[in-house]
């Protein structure tokens, strides 16, 4: 079965979600990867633009500035991190979103502020708390790995997945994103083997963060290697610049694809 399509809402810029919604709707995405601006944003606004194009919220992509901290040494930002990524998850539940991703430590933050066990530490203690903020039925959270270059604690799946399995809670998963990984790991797709019943949800840009099939990643082993470990999520992609021809353009290649792993292993 082809799991559904969607694209992240923040490499749209400023536009507004109704008129990104139209966009996708128009090319034939499933659905939409909502930005966690919580602030001016409510479920009921959101429902009312993209249920009747005939889309759905896949998934919640969480907004790290340094403000919002998971690791960070002052009490009061990780704080202020747990308290909003607790409305991402009030914005997912209400929207029916599967899962609300998190990143660990701020994006820009590319150097630790403390020794690495004391920030690796302090992430643990932040993901603990909200993963007691998930209501029954409600999305989960998923731990991206940024390339070194974003950040600086969690770089790798493996670390990602590290970090979940300290954590001791079922409503903590991670994903994959397959432009950072083509940096960081040594092979994307024996990552994705290696990690995959912990996955739940993956992003989807190429070498060079142009749409998928604009660079050198083998996303029909991408493909290939979510299918052969049951992966049952959407595929968000993620990739800069947004314009219609490239979403058009990456929208039919992963499609394509699709279609030639279904019928190599059916």
């Amino acid at each position: 079965m082809d799991r559904p399509l969607s694209a992240t809402q923040w490499i749209f810029g400023d536009e507004p979600l109704r008129r990104v919604a139209r966009r996708l709707a128009e090319l034939g995405y499933d659905g939409i990867e909502l930005s966690g601006d919580t602030d001016s944003v409510t479920p009921e606004q959101v429902r009312k633009i993209v249920e009747p194009l005939g889309l759905r919220v896949t998934s919640i992509c969480g907004l790290y500035t340094s403000e919002r901290d998971l690791s960070h040494p002052d009490r009061g930002r990780r704080r202020a991190a747990v308290d909003y990524v607790r409305r991402c998850i009030e914005l997912g539940a209400g929207v029916g979103a599967a899962v609300v991703i998190v990143v660990p430590a701020a994006v820009g933050r590319i150097r630790p502020l403390a020794d690495r066990q004391s920030e690796w530490g302090w992430a643990g203690e932040s993901l603990s708390a909200l993963a007691e903020s998930v209501p029954p039925g409600g999305p989960l959270l998923v731990l991206e790995a940024l390339n070194r270059y974003e950040t600086h604690l969690v770089n790798t799946v493996a670390q990602a997945d590290q970090l979940r399995r300290e954590t001791e809670s079922a409503r903590i998963a991670i994903m994959a994103d397959v432009f950072h990984m083509n940096i960081e790991e040594h092979d994307v797709v024996e990552t994705m083997r290696a990690h995959g019943t912990a996955i739940r949800h993956v992003h989807l840009a190429d070498s060079n963060r142009r749409e998928p099939g604009a660079g050198h990643v083998d996303f029909a082993r991408v493909l290939a290697a979510l299918e052969s470990e049951g992966y049952a999520g959407a595929l968000a992609m993620e990739f800069l610049p947004a314009d219609q021809d490239r979403l058009a353009r990456g929208l039919a290649h992963v499609r394509s694809l699709q279609t030639q792993v279904r019928q190599s292993t059916g």
